[in-house]
Parts: C-alpha cells; sequence; structure tokens
C-alpha cells in the first residue's frame, strides 16, 4: 500500500465512523483500537495496518473492500444504507444449502410471490434503497420457504427464491460488485 493509499484509508475510516455518528472513542472501543491511534490513522500521521483496517471494519460493519473505497465510495447516509444491505445478501447466498432458524417463519406462499414481483418491479426501477432493504430479508424468508413446503408449492418457492437472487444480484451490480460471493 502506498502512502496516498494509506491516507485514504484513515479518512475513509473517519468518514465511515462520521457516517455511523460515531466519536473517534466510541469506534475506539468498538474495534478494540487505542483512541490515539483512531486519530493517528484518521489524521494520516500512522499507517493503517492490515489489523487496524480489519479490526475497523468489524467495528464499523463495513468490509474491508469499503475502507479501500472499492468498488465505488459512499458519500451520504442513503449511499451508506444502501451498500449495508450487501454483507447481508452476502451471507444469505453462502447459506443457501443451510436449514433455515425455527425462528423464521415464512409469510404464505401468495404474499411471498406478491412480496418478491415488488422486488422485481423496485430493481426494474432501479430503486436501490428500497431493494437494499427487502431483499435480504425476502431471501430469508424464500429459503424457509423451500424448506417448509413440499410439492408444487415447494417447487414455486424455488422459483420465487431464484427470482430474488436476480434482484439481489442486479443490486450488487448497480452498486458495483461485480463478485458477490
Amino acid at each position: 500500500m502506498n502512502e496516498d493509499d494509506a491516507a485514504g484509508v484513515g479518512r475513509r475510516v473517519a468518514d465511515a465512523r462520521k457516517l455511523a455518528g460515531w466519536t473517534q472513542t466510541e469506534l475506539a472501543r468498538r474495534a478494540a483500537v487505542s483512541v490515539s491511534l483512531v486519530r493517528a490513522v484518521e489524521q494520516g500521521r500512522a499507517p493503517a495496518s492490515p489489523a487496524f483496517v480489519s479490526a475497523c471494519s468489524r467495528g464499523l460493519n463495513v468490509s474491508i473492500a469499503d475502507l479501500f473505497e472499492l468498488p465505488y465510495p459512499k458519500i451520504t447516509r442513503e449511499e451508506h444504507r444502501v451498500h449495508a444491505a450487501i454483507p447481508a445478501i452476502r451471507r444469505e447466498l453462502a447459506a443457501y444449502r443451510v436449514e433455515p432458524e425455527e425462528s423464521v417463519r415464512p409469510r404464505p406462499l401468495r404474499e411471498l410471490s406478491a412480496a418478491v414481483a415488488h422486488a422485481s418491479q423496485l430493481r426494474h426501477e432501479v430503486s436501490l434503497g428500497q431493494l437494499g432493504m427487502e431483499v435480504p430479508g425476502l431471501l430469508e424468508e424464500l429459503r424457509a420457504a423451500t424448506y417448509s413446503l413440499s410439492g408444487h408449492s415447494r417447487e414455486r418457492a424455488f422459483g420465487l427464491l431464484a427470482e430474488c437472487y436476480y434482484a439481489a444480484s442486479q443490486l450488487a451490480y448497480n452498486l458495483g460488485y461485480t463478485q458477490c460471493h
């Protein structure tokens, strides 16, 4: 990492911290690092070590790629909120063969179908904020439905899940995440 990259990471840590509404002290507590280190890195007086970047990424609940401004920078709270859907989508994609928690109770298939149609409409409208809020939970519900239903209903749930995966894929792609796995 060159000097400009290191200074940029410190600036992005500061930006993410401010977007979260936190002080340097709060970030230091959540990331389990010293306040003086947070201050020094944010001000560009100390390099952002891999351990520091990793700790801040966990503390801020953002990916390391976010702190390196990959794929796209997030400037406003809305952009930050939209991008926050990506980790939840990644978790659902990784859990596709994992039986859902018993606490996940999917809505009836008719309601899930309407929700997927709405997500598809949001995808066509490129309404990324709303799509980002709906898709992660919908994926989880649909995965649960594929485990709880049988016969034709189960096949329908798998079809809806595939359609929802497509909406998630388009959301990720439109946000600049070309590899959301």
